[in-house]
């Protein structure tokens, strides 16, 4: 609606069909409008319309633009996860060094390939299982 409104305004200012005013009166700026025919008025924004509305279906049909069917795609439901792992594995060049941790894994094969040189893993126990070369 509000579009068929603007369109209307500027085929009103356009065609003539309304004249504005503007001037100074008791230092305030006043308008006065003055509006003709109202049929014209809305005549013209009707042809604004169709015209507009001809102008987008020859661009359209210049791009060659194709209607196509709507995309459909295809959700596949993940498992649900399985509870937390209980045993962890951490990279670190000691058990006792904190700070000198790279990472926690509950995969055994995950930390021993995060592994670098210098640093091992330990099972949550503390135990040694795999010392990087």
């Amino acid at each position: 609606m509000k579009i068929f409104v603007k369109i209307l305004l500027v085929s009103a200012v356009l065609t003539g069909a309304v004249q504005f005013r503007v001037y100074r009166e008791d230092d305030k700026v006043k308008v006065d409008a003055e509006i003709g025919k109202v049929d014209e008025v809305i005549g013209n924004a009707g042809k604004m319309i169709n015209a507009a509305g001809n102008a987008l279906g020859q661009i359209a049909e210049s791009a060659q633009v194709q209607q196509q069917s709507p995309v459909q795609t295809t959700v596949q439901a993940q498992p649900v996860p399985e509870a937390a792992p209980s045993a962890y594995y951490y990279v670190r060049e000691s058990y006792e060094n904190l700070l000198s941790q790279k990472g926690t894994y509950y995969d055994l094969a995950s930390a021993v390939g995060m592994c670098p040189a210098g640093f091992c893993v330990f099972d949550a126990n503390g135990q040694l299982v795999y010392r990087a070369a």
